[in-house]
C-alpha cells in the first residue's frame, strides 16, 4: 500500500536480505477486475543488479501480453527477465 493505494509489486531480495528491486505492474487485468481494486505501476520495469555478473528485470503476469516493456530493461543491460505469476 502506498498512498492509500494498493498495487501488485514484486520484488527481489538480495542473499543479505536487502531489497534490491521492486516493479508494481503496469497492465492489470480488466477481465478480472483488477482496475477496481488495484492501481497500475507508472514506471517501466528496471535492469538491477542481481550478482556481480548478472543483470536482471522482473515483470508481473498479464504484463508478458505487452512485450515493449521488456525492452526498457533489455536497453540497460537486463540479461534474465523474470516474469512472476
Amino acid at each position: 500500500i502506498k498512498n492509500d493505494k494498493v498495487y501488485n509489486t514484486a520484488f527481489t531480495v538480495n542473499q543479505s536480505g536487502e531489497i534490491i528491486n521492486n516493479y508494481d505492474k503496469v497492465h492489470l487485468v480488466p477481465m478480472l477486475q483488477e482496475p477496481d481494486y488495484l492501481e497500475a505501476g507508472d514506471k517501466v520495469p528496471e535492469a538491477f543488479q542481481l550478482t556481480d555478473n548478472v543483470s536482471a528485470t522482473q515483470i508481473i503476469c498479464y504484463d508478458l501480453r505487452f512485450p515493449e516493456l521488456l525492452r526498457y530493461p533489455a536497453r540497460k543491460g537486463a540479461q534474465v527477465a523474470f516474469y512472476v505469476a
